[in-house]
């Protein structure tokens, strides 16, 4: 059996007997007969089929692309209900590169803001407190062991009635008559101290004596080991006292160590040469290793009665006295200044006598 072979055909209307005949496309551009009218037709040329163009491939839509998610709901379409939209092709994404993006596509990259942890302030901190902490103990060193310590407020006074008599001190700028003594300042009957801890007078404590007329002497041998001064080392100034006129308290007076006598004020002043001897005057100028007795006697009539209850008591009691100490450089100049000293005593080491 041979192949079949299937032409091409056209269907064309008749122009006589408006009949539609099928002719092949080979007889397009001539006359044709009419199988039904048997008529001449006259056929169209045949036209050349359309040139098929080159289709480009085609490109994805990126900002589509950017928009559909596989979260997002299906779109509208044009479907007749029961039809089945045709599958989308969905793109594979763009492969990540690790080439640097062009200049068109550049974006600068945000910079991470530092986060500090406490190692950061810790350190911070140590950056400025081991500083202070060195200078800190320094500035301590150098005080305990480098600076010369303060004296005690009552080893260095100006001195009331300096020489020259250039005025002495104002009150406002006293110490007050009752500040504790230390114990560098304090002495016993004859125990040789030092007046002002370093000055220039050496006092010894030799007696104490309640006379027949009611009163207590004070007797103190002084001595001055200056190298380059000579000074009295004491002064009436240092001792009178006036209740009536409420000044300032002088720092020599006499003391219990209770409380239960009043103070006593104002000891009447005498020199002597000697101890025993109450008759010769001795010096109240000392020169270069000279010394004095310095005799300290209570003379008020209306204090007698107190003078005979320390005589009588068994008390302990502090007789301070006001004494020179000699020269001290202040500001380039000498200036005469004075210290207090305190004898303790008890009621027992007081002599009865003439």
């Amino acid at each position: 059996m041979g192949a079949i072979e299937f032409m091409e055909t056209v269907q064309l209307q008749c122009g006589h007997c408006k009949q539609v005949m099928a002719i092949s496309v080979e007889h397009l551009g001539g006359q044709v007969q009419c199988p039904h009218c048997k008529g001449v037709v006259q056929t169209a040329a045949r036209t050349p089929p359309p040139a098929v163009e080159p289709v480009a491939p085609a490109v994805p839509n990126l900002e589509l692309h950017q928009r559909e998610s596989i979260f997002a709901g299906p779109e509208a379409s044009d479907a007749v209900l029961g039809e089945t939209a045709p599958p989308q092709v969905e793109l594979p994404p763009a492969p990540i590169s690790d080439e640097q993006p062009s200049s068109a596509t550049h974006f600068t990259p945000i910079r991470p803001r530092p986060v500090y942890d406490r190692g950061v302030f810790a350190m911070y901190g140590l950056i400025f407190l081991v500083p202070y902490a060195l200078l800190t103990t320094l500035a301590i060193i150098y005080l305990v062991f480098f600076q010369p310590p303060r004296p005690h407020p009552l080893d260095v006074m100006p001195d009331p009635v300096p020489e020259g008599k250039k005025g002495g001190a104002k009150p406002a700028m006293q110490t007050h008559h009752a500040q504790p003594l230390a114990e560098h300042q304090k002495t016993t009957l004859t125990h040789t101290i030092r007046v002002g801890k370093d000055g220039d007078l050496m006092v010894t404590p030799e007696r104490l004596r309640w006379t027949s007329d009611g009163d207590l002497q004070l007797f103190l041998r002084a001595k001055n080991i200056s190298t380059n001064a000579s000074f009295a080392p004491i002064n009436d100034a240092f001792l009178l006292y006036d209740a009536q006129k409420k000044g300032p308290k002088p720092y020599s007076y006499l003391e219990s160590g209770s409380g239960k006598v009043d103070k006593l004020f104002s000891p009447f002043l005498e020199y002597r040469k000697n101890v025993k001897d109450d008759k010769e005057p001795g010096i109240d100028v000392l020169g270069r290793d000279q010394e004095t007795i310095i005799v300290l006697t209570t003379n008020s009539a209306d204090r007698k009665p107190h003078v005979e209850a320390i005589a009588k008591s068994n008390d302990s009691y502090t007789w301070r006295v006001q004494l020179r100490r000699g020269f001290v450089k202040w500001k380039g100049k000498d200036i005469s200044t004075t210290a207090v000293i305190g004898i303790d005593f008890t009621t027992a080491q007081i002599e009865r006598g003439s």
